[in-house]
């Protein structure tokens, strides 16, 4: 680009930051693209994050968070659906025939803020833009609220962290019912399906008032990009009973160390994302909170001896380690997205196309979402076998929190 002219090379990069090294295909790449030689700075995103902004990326090598740098080239990341505007601001000044950056300022602007838990704009409407987009705006509200479906049962997603969750079994429910009807006629047709699925709208940083919640009566189009927000593509894997365990231990690292008797403690790791905990159907277990986390956000075996998923079992009996198992998941997911140790696209034995026929598409089958959640149990506690242990668990659609005894050892 420099050879044809270009004076500045400015990088437009679907990619988050990330300091753990680089490598290939990894997902989140902007800091080592800022270090390429030509490119003057870098417009990144994908994280859902703010960048410049000290809370999120702190301590990591080549990164200042204050200034807006990324190797020391000028950076910003403007959160997500429009809620800052990222500004780059270079001072250029005339070099011979060309120019070059002697200063900058970034800065991540916010659109607006919370006032009583309410959203309050910083910037008033353009009215111009308005009517400019306004047939297009209609017509696209009229396409979302087509109906497609029905539901007897609401899905919402406000537990969807600690307890069984329609939102979530849905997708799981189409999932399996896709994976099965594509390898009936494979190698793999024996082989028990499980499927991993994650809530993408569960609080968090997206805020208070970030969950999915479709009464029941008509599904509209809206609602099933509520449901699932990514276009991802549905794949499959084969692993075995040892790695369906190191999945759930990444997964569990939703959630914080609960030391037993320890009061007012926060359950969750506000900065694991939603979206990498998967909830595995088909197998049933019990995570126990009173021992530290196995992975780290990379991946990593920060504490290879934690031993988080506790009676692990299919079909009522302890899951073999060597068993193999076809998991419904993902193209994120399964090509190695989130880091889950020993998933990655080697394991992938089916892939869906991106634009599939109707007949094929997963979650055209059902229609109602009218059975209870089955097929598995999930259960928390904060220690394990003592007395007045405290956990929840999911029966159902119903939660039953109760008080363990030593009759009952806990999360063995």
């Amino acid at each position: 680009m420099k050879e044809q002219g270009a004076d500045l090379i400015i990088a437009l990069s679907h990619s988050g930051i990330d300091g753990s090294g680089q490598s290939d295909r990894m997902e989140n790449a902007s800091l080592y693209l800022a270090g390429v030689e030509g490119i003057d700075a870098v417009f990144t995103g994908h994280q859902h994050l703010v960048f410049p902004g000290p809370k999120n990326f702190d301590g990591i090598e080549g990164v200042d968070p204050v200034k807006g740098t990324l190797l020391g080239k000028p950076a910003v990341m403007g959160g997500f659906w429009g809620s800052h505007l990222g500004l780059i601001d270079l001072l250029l000044e005339k070099d011979g025939n060309s120019w070059k950056i002697v200063d900058f300022t970034t800065e991540a602007r916010p659109i607006y803020h919370r006032e009583d838990k309410k959203v309050v704009a910083d910037v008033p409407d353009r009215a111009d833009v308005i009517a400019a987009a306004s047939a297009e705006h209609e017509a696209t509200l009229a396409y979302v609220r087509t109906p497609v479906g029905k539901t007897s049962a609401p899905l919402y997603s406000y537990f969807a962290l600690v307890a069984d969750d329609p939102s979530v079994q849905i997708v799981s429910n189409a999932q399996t019912w896709y994976i099965k009807d594509m390898l009936k006629d494979t190698e793999y047709k024996d082989l028990p399906v499980l499927s991993a699925a994650a809530p993408f709208k569960a609080g968090g940083r997206g805020g208070a008032d970030y969950y999915t919640d479709v009464p029941t009566g008509d599904i509209a189009i809206k609602n099933v990009a509520d449901l699932y927000l990514y276009p991802n593509t549905v794949q499959a894997v084969v692993i075995t009973g040892a790695q369906v365990k190191n999945w759930l231990e990444m997964s569990a690292g939703m959630f914080n160390t609960l030391a037993p008797g320890a009061k007012d403690v926060a359950l969750l790791n506000t900065t694991f994302p939603s979206y990498n905990f998967d909830i595995i159907d088909g197998v049933s277990y019990q995570i126990d909170l009173s021992q530290p986390a196995k992975y780290d956000g990379d991946g990593k075996a920060v504490n290879p001896d934690s031993n988080r998923i506790q009676n692990l079992a299919f079909e009522g009996k302890p899951i073999d380690p060597a068993q193999k198992f076809v998991v419904a998941s993902n193209n994120y997911r399964a090509g190695g997205g989130g880091k889950f140790p020993e998933i990655a696209s080697d394991k992938v034995v089916f892939a869906a196309p991106r634009h599939q026929p109707r007949r094929h598409r997963p979650l055209h089958h059902r229609r109602r979402h009218d059975q209870p959640v089955r097929r598995r149990q999930l259960e928390f506690c904060a220690s394990r076998g003592r007395d007045g242990d405290f956990r929840e668990r999911t029966e159902g659609t119903r939660v039953d929190r109760r008080r363990q005894g030593r009759e009952d050892r806990g999360c063995g």
